[in-house]
């Protein structure tokens, strides 16, 4: 039925599959019939339409097969049957079992442990209660001409009370006011911990925490209070009980903290990790806030509302420029609405998308990569599966026919392969549990997590198990299955052998999609490499090589230099240099700046960055001044400073030349003198962001970092040097050294992640390709076996062979590389244009790329190829 007049086969075959046999005949004679009234009629397209709509449509109880008690019977029987087959099977082809059990294992447990990493991702900061209502304020700044300046994940001091006494839809708001690195002390225990927060009351509202000593009212309400975590109530007092205690915070002065409450540690998968919560009310206490009147400006505090129950953000949104204008004066004639804005970010967003409005890939990309990464090796095991089992159940037509005289019908076929693949996919999984568990160490020292497999909390494992089970087992199984069930009875007893035929589209299509795929990854690490290995030899513009830097406090700035040249002193010390800042760090500090000309002052409009910076920074970075003269020893005063600035300012600002910036006069902030020189551009950030224009000067203010260019030779010696003149100056801290060479490195931590994790997956994805792949030749060679050995009989050499084979192979992995280039290009051009330098995916790559992919498809087809190729023709040709 159905074979010539163009009947969609698919839904006839489902209905023969599931139909009772008493309604088969009747259910499908209708459908024919109508299916001809609509071909005359409506076309071809539209009866295959229609056609399919009505099998779906017949599925009704009454024509559905039904199981009667005595059948339940034979059906247990009946599977119990074809698990014991399926088991003799895998005894009986052991080379065949086991290839098909790598495959799927090694594809499940990529699967699985990227399914690992990505719920450790995406459960960032969902432990808290009212995690959905909870949001981060962002500041994004912008420069008169309205072009987007920093953005700040961090608010002002006094934006927390813009916000709480203006929006009764924000139910609750709370600010962060951090200290670095304090030195905190105990009896005869002392550390420098990385973090000491003073924090309202309030977060105790907003966050979730469980109390162990104390309750959260009260517990910040005095100056000198703080709540502290479990791990760090043990590092002070051990086994004593904390509450009540009394810590002691050197940070220019010794500093009396209560403690009033322990609570259990952030959880790992928290944007946040402080072990400290000192009460905000300490900050009068410990300092004149009076003059912090700025709602903008000095972005230290990060801050965090909580919306009020129906309340929604849109709507606080909407109303914050109005806000702004009625808070902060305009300036420049410009309104303040213009200058600054307000961004409110989901507190589940942030370890995913980081600061909204900046440069670089975030880590939701790399989320979205690891899961088409482990998806893509998953669909090639599987595929890889369909293809093994295809080509080996070509020997088992007998068995079919044999099975089929005896009754069994398409659909118990069908169920016997479906149950060989759950079997396969069943042992696969239990053998990709117990390579996961070998495997996590090693994703955790990639990925820098704890990753682990909890079977007891983590339930959402279990449902991820059984809905692989059942995924991979159906998919896999679903070809074979349906396939090898569709034979008839007279050919599968007559020939024995499959013909593959009109069927063999399906299993090439197959192949390409897999080469598709592994093209896919193969040109991902390709692109990934080069633009690591161009980040690292591109030159910065700077000399990052055996420079040390390290924090600078009120008594080296106080004696510069002094301490210079007690660093001096050692031949190896070959130069010294103070800075607010120092290159792959953030340019986030600036001023207002303006020209002023004879004529009067002109603004200048775009946002310009500085770096306070010694008469020696430039010599120990080498970088080059261009035009002009450097900067004097002697620091000016702040009515007659020297400026330097960058290539990129000259051009921002509209000269001509570098030669033409000279001696114009400048106002920065409160300081007023004369461009004195113009440096080289050089990459202060990473190169994710485009340079921006900088301006350089030299003041008495404090700096914060000292930079040492030091020789090669004996550096660890050179390093206790180093730290022994620190801690002449600074005795209470350790000494926090490190090579520049380690920070820049660090700009690029996420993509050399992701290039470690996706290379080891992209090989285990291009291995069980090359599985696929090798299935496939083995299983057409078998055909074509006869063919082979009567061309040796007529004299064809083993490479005349060896070429013909890989010919009729060409076709299908060329159609595979070009259907994945478009593919892989758009996505790596995606994640490219993340970085302002980057490489082009040109000719090269590509070329480099196909050569990879065709040379991995030859070294696979040869090494089935050659087995044939050097046979002994007697042994196909015997039966003829």
């Amino acid at each position: 039925m159905g074979k010539n007049i163009g009947l969609p086969k698919w839904p006839v075959r489902m209905l023969e599959w599931l139909c009772a046999e008493e309604h088969l005949d009747m259910i499908l004679g209708d459908l024919e019939e109508l299916y001809q009234l609509r071909l005359e009629q409506k076309g071809r397209v539209r009866a295959r339409l229609h056609f399919i709509i009505d099998a779906f449509d017949m599925l009704r109880p009454f024509a559905l097969k039904r199981p009667k008690g005595k059948h339940k019977l034979k059906s247990t029987i009946m599977f119990r049957n074809y698990f014991k087959i399926s088991f003799r099977n895998m005894l009986r082809h052991k080379v065949y079992a086991l290839i098909n059990l790598v495959g799927l294992s090694i594809g499940i447990t990529c699967f699985m442990l990227i399914f690992l990493y990505i719920q450790d991702e995406l459960s960032y900061d969902k432990y808290h209660a009212d995690a959905d209502d909870i949001y981060r304020v962002v500041i994004p700044t912008y420069n008169s001409d309205g072009e987007l300046g920093e953005v700040f994940g961090n608010a002002s001091f006094r934006t927390a009370e813009l916000l709480r006494g203006n929006f009764p839809q924000i139910e609750s708001v709370v600010r962060f006011n951090p200290y670095n690195f304090p030195v905190i002390e105990y009896g005869d225990k002392k550390f420098e911990e990385g973090f000491f927060n003073l924090v309202e009351p309030s977060i105790f509202d907003i966050f979730s925490f469980e109390w162990i000593e104390g309750q959260a009212k009260g517990a910040l309400d005095e100056p000198f209070s703080v709540v502290i975590t479990q791990s760090t109530a043990e590092k002070y007092f051990g086994a004593e009980r904390a509450l009540g205690k009394t810590l002691k915070i050197i940070d220019g002065g010794d500093f009396l903290f209560k403690v009033t409450g322990v609570v259990k540690d952030f959880p790992e998968q928290s944007h946040m990790n402080y072990n400290f919560l000192g009460s905000w009310a300490t900050v009068a206490a410990w300092e004149d806030v009076s003059g912090r009147t700025y709602y903008f400006g000095n972005y230290n505090y990060p801050t965090y509302i909580k919306l009020a129950d129906d309340a929604k953000i849109e709507n606080v949104e909407s109303q914050i420029p109005g806000l702004i204008d009625q808070y902060v004066a305009e300036f420049q004639g410009i309104k303040a609405s213009k200058r600054y804005g307000m961004i409110f970010q989901p507190l589940t967003e942030i370890r995913l998308k980081g600061t909204p409005l900046t440069d670089g890939a975030k880590r939701i990309f790399y989320v979205n990569l690891f899961f088409a990464i482990g998806l893509m090796v998953l669909l090639i095991a599987c595929i890889n599966y369909m293809n093994l089992a295809t080509a080996k159940y070509a020997n088992r037509l007998k068995e079919i026919g044999v099975r089929k005289v005896m009754g069994a019908g398409s659909g118990s076929i069908a169920q016997q392969f479906l149950v060989e693949s759950l079997v396969y996919t069943l042992i696969s999984l239990c053998l990709s549990v117990f390579f996961a568990v070998l495997s996590l160490p090693y994703l955790n020292s990639f990925a820098d997590k704890s990753l682990k497999m909890d079977f007891f909390s983590n339930m959402s494992l279990y449902v991820f198990l059984l809905v692989m089970a059942v995924f991979v087992g159906l998919l896999a199984g679903s070809y074979p299955a349906f396939f090898m069930s569709r034979f008839k009875t007279i050919n599968a007893l007559r020939n024995g052998k499959l013909n593959i035929g009109k069927r063999s589209l399906f299993r090439t299509s197959m192949v390409v999609f897999q080469f598709i795929l592994t093209t896919c990854l193969i040109v991902g690490v390709i692109v990934v490499d080069k633009q690591l290995n161009f980040i690292r030899d591109k030159d910065p513009g700077f000399d990052k090589e055996m420079v040390v830097t390290f924090s600078a406090n009120s008594n080296m700035n106080e004696q510069r230099e002094v301490f210079k040249n007690k660093l001096l002193s050692d031949p190896k010390v070959l130069k010294a240099s103070f800075s607010t800042r120092v290159p792959t760090g953030r340019l986030a500090d600036s001023q207002d700046a303006a020209f002023l000309d004879p004529d009067g002052v002109k603004d200048i409009t775009f946002r310009l960055p500085y770096i306070r910076i010694d008469d020696d920074f430039l010599e120990l970075y080498g970088i080059e001044l261009l035009t002009g003269k450097e900067l004097q020893t002697t620091i000016p005063s702040d009515s007659n400073q020297s400026f330097l600035i960058n290539e990129t300012a000259v051009k921002k600002l509209g000269f001509s030349s570098p030669e033409a910036a000279l001696n114009r006069r400048l106002q920065y902030g409160s300081k007023r003198g004369f461009i004195t020189g113009v440096v080289k551009d050089f990459h202060f950030e990473s190169f994710h962001s485009p340079i921006e224009p900088i301006i350089f000067y030299n003041s008495p203010e404090m700096e914060w970092t000292v930079s040492v260019k030091i020789a090669k030779e004996n550096t660890s010696a050179t390093l206790g040097f180093l730290e022994d003149n620190y801690k002449v100056y600074n005795p209470d801290r350790s000494f926090d050294g490190s090579f520049l060479t380690d920070s820049f490195d660090r700009q690029y931590e996420p993509e050399n992640q992701m290039s470690r994790v996706s290379k080891v997956f992209s090989t285990l994805a291009i291995f069980i390709a090359c599985i696929g792949l090798m299935g496939l030749v083995s299983y057409t060679l078998e055909l074509r076996a006869k063919e082979i050995s009567v061309r040796k009989v007529l004299g064809a050499t083993i490479l005349s062979i060896l070429l013909m084979i890989n010919k009729s192979y060409s076709k299908t992995i060329l159609i595979a590389f070009f259907a994945a280039l478009p593919l892989s290009v758009y996505a790596l051009q995606n994640w490219l244009d993340s970085f302002a330098y980057h490489i082009d995916i040109g000719a090269g790559i590509i070329s480099l790329a196909g050569l990879v992919t065709f040379a991995i498809a030859v070294i696979t087809i040869c090494s089935q190829a050659m087995r044939f190729a050097r046979s002994n023709p007697v042994k196909w040709l015997r039966s003829e």
